[in-house]
């Protein structure tokens, strides 16, 4: 089960950065950018805490 959660986490953490990339190349999303990431950070972080 361990192993199945670390896996998830991995998968989100890569959609997070695919995204943040793509926020970042998109310059009209630019202000979105900080909260997403921020927003995503506690998020992998509390994902990380449960394992």
């Amino acid at each position: 089960m361990k192993g199945r959660c670390t896996y998830v986490c991995v998968i989100v953490w890569l959609d997070v950065q695919n995204l943040h990339k793509q926020l970042k190349l998109d310059r009209r999303r630019r202000r979105i950018a900080p909260i997403c990431s921020v927003q995503a950070e506690h998020e992998i972080f509390r994902l990380t805490a449960t394992l």
